[in-house]
This record gives C-alpha cells, sequence and structure tokens, in this order.
C-alpha cells in the first residue's frame, strides 16, 4: 500500500515538475520571440490546455506528500521529513501560481488579439519570472519525493541490522553460558566419580 503511494507521488510529481520546466526552457523562451498578437493568441490557447493540467498533477503531488508523512513510522524517521519537505515545496509552488501566474492568466484572457496592450511585454516579463520562481520550488520537491524509496531502503537496512545484531549477542552470549554450563557438569561428574572411588 505505502509502496503503491510512494509511486503515485513520484509520478505526480515528476510530471508537475517535468511540466513546469519545459514550460520555463522550452515555452517561456520561445515566446520571447514572438510578436505581440502572436504571443497573445499562444498564451491563451496553451492557458486553455495548461491550466487545468497543472492544478491536479501538483496537488496530488502535495497530497500525497502529506498521506505518506502521516503513514510514516517514527515522528523524526528521515521518510517523514521527507515528505513533509516534498509538500512545502509543493504548496510554495502553489502559493506562488495563484497569486501570480493565475492572476497574469485571466488577465491575458481577456486581451485581444489583434490589438494587445501597450505594456504585454512587462506583463510577459512578470509571468516569466514567477513561473521560474515555483519551478526551482518545485525541483527539489521532486527530489525528496524521489529520496522517499532510498530512505525506506534505509531504514529497512536499519532494521535487518538491528535484528543481525540482535542475533549475534544473543548467539555469543549462549556460546559464553554453555561452556560454562559445560565445565560445571564435568566438574561435578569428577566429584561423583571421585566420592564413588572412595566408597569403593
Amino acid at each position: 500500500m505505502e509502496q503503491a503511494l510512494q509511486l503515485a507521488v513520484r509520478v505526480f510529481a515528476a510530471l508537475a515538475t517535468g511540466g513546469l520546466v519545459v514550460n520555463w526552457i522550452g515555452l517561456g523562451r520561445a515566446t520571447s520571440r514572438l510578436s505581440a498578437s502572436t504571443y497573445v493568441e499562444f498564451h491563451q490557447a496553451t492557458n486553455r490546455t495548461v491550466d487545468p493540467y497543472m492544478p491536479i498533477v501538483v496537488v496530488s503531488a502535495l497530497l500525497g506528500g502529506i498521506v505518506l508523512a502521516i503513514l510514516s513510522q517514527g515522528i523524526h524517521s528521515l521518510s517523514r521529513e521527507l515528505a513533509i519537505a516534498g509538500s512545502l515545496c509543493y504548496v510554495a509552488v502553489l502559493a506562488i501560481a495563484s497569486s501570480t501566474n493565475v492572476r497574469i492568466n485571466k488577465q491575458i484572457e481577456g486581451w485581444s488579439v489583434q490589438s494587445p496592450p501597450d505594456d504585454w511585454q512587462p506583463i510577459r516579463a512578470r509571468w516569466v519570472r514567477f513561473h521560474i520562481v515555483r519551478t526551482l520550488f518545485s525541483l527539489p520537491g521532486l527530489a525528496c519525493d524521489i529520496s522517499l524509496v532510498l530512505s525506506v531502503d534505509d531504514s529497512f537496512l536499519v532494521q535487518e541490522m538491528s535484528y543481525e545484531n540482535w542475533f549475534y549477542r544473543s548467539w555469543e552470549r549462549n556460546t559464553h553460558v554453555r561452556p560454562s554450563l559445560d565445565k560445571r557438569r564435568s566438574h561435578h561428574s569428577c566429584i561423583q566419580f571421585e566420592r564413588s572411588g572412595d566408597t569403593g
């Protein structure tokens, strides 16, 4: 159950961060070469397709991380701390997006393709700037979610090592006790033998 949830969280985190990175490196840089009318038309078209997609994957990665933090064993376990850190990163992504990028998207949605406003370039630059900021927050979030599987493996190894250590100590303790018992038994047998010889 928990492993399936970890896989789902990593998939949603990869989709969210991957979408943001592609938008930054690919689409964001490409729009700087477009004219005003072409940019408005392009932004409005991509906004209708990307906007329904991004909130789903970002919120899914966020909520999945919260669930993993709840299910993690130990209050200060590494897996819980990674899940919380990843969720906080995607909280920052949502906060930045809702306060800046989403508002700019709605503003651009109302522009006319034939006659864009005169300040369309500063607005575009502002959108790109905050998009870069939210993308940079999503990168450590993805890293935390990917590291979850490593932390789980480490905890499993620690448990295995603890069990092996306990087994070794138990075996070592028993091997020390047994020779002493055998020695006492042999000593007791010798005494009985000597006594039987005296009586004979």
